[in-house]
């Protein structure tokens, strides 16, 4: 293990459980995640009466009115440095958003949760070729273990 995973393994150790609770970034991931479901069931349901154009204009646009008032107040203008990276955010955003609502559109959504899981590759991709972050042996079994178990259920599923 390098230096680098080393320090990066014990800043997450510290920062995922303080005094034997869960920290405040834990209980902050697992509301993000349970808002994701809410989001994709809202897009399974939605994507059944309007199509997937309409459905991201309406989720963006709310997403703006509900996060407005937050910025006026305690947002701050922006380094203009990191526009390029906001402008990401936002593209990537809708272009997921509508990949994800036409998907759910054309498919059952429990075929479609398996697929999901492929996020931990392209987040470990993206962690490696931009900061050269490698998981630790951990992990990477922890990953095996959650895709392996969804393409059994997948496979399931389809016979």
């Amino acid at each position: 293990m390098t230096h680098k995973q080393t320090h990066t393994m014990d800043r997450v150790e510290k920062s995922a459980c303080i005094g034997g609770e869960m920290s405040q970034s834990i209980l902050l991931i697992l509301v993000a995640t349970l808002g994701i479901v809410l989001m994709n069931t809202c897009a399974k349901v939605g994507s059944v009466a309007h199509g997937p154009i309409e459905m991201v204009f309406y989720f963006l646009l709310i997403g703006v009115l509900v996060s407005g008032p937050y910025t006026i107040w305690v947002g701050k203008i922006p380094d203009m440095r990191l526009l390029p990276w906001m402008i990401g955010i936002g593209v990537f955003a809708a272009v997921q958003q509508l990949a994800k609502t036409t998907a759910y559109q054309l498919s059952e959504a429990s075929l479609l949760a398996p697929y999901t899981y492929t996020a931990i590759v392209w987040a470990t991709l993206t962690g490696w070729i931009l900061w050269q972050d490698l998981p630790t042996v951990p992990v990477v079994i922890g990953t095996a273990v959650v895709i392996g178990c969804n393409l059994y259920i997948l496979l399931k599923e389809r016979c």
